[in-house]
């Protein structure tokens, strides 16, 4: 209410959406298709789903010749 009192009709509407949304979430969010990182200490076995790491060599223009490293 405008007043400052406790609507309890609002408040159960409002917590009854939120139990849906986090039912669907719950359901939508298993660990059957999330890929893990290359280096994710957190993976639990090796049949876990993995990226494959994007690794390239590009030619980078060093015009002072000072270093050589790894860019990226």
């Amino acid at each position: 209410m405008s007043d400052g009192t406790f609507d309890s009709d609002k408040f159960d509407k409002f917590y009854k959406e939120q139990v849906k949304k986090f039912e669907f979430f719950e359901e939508e969010s298993t660990l059957d298709n999330y890929t893990y990182g290359f280096w994710d200490t957190a993976r639990h076995s090796i049949k876990d789903k993995v990226n494959t790491p994007k690794i390239g060599v590009d030619i980078v223009n060093n015009p002072e010749h000072r270093s050589f490293g790894v860019v990226g």
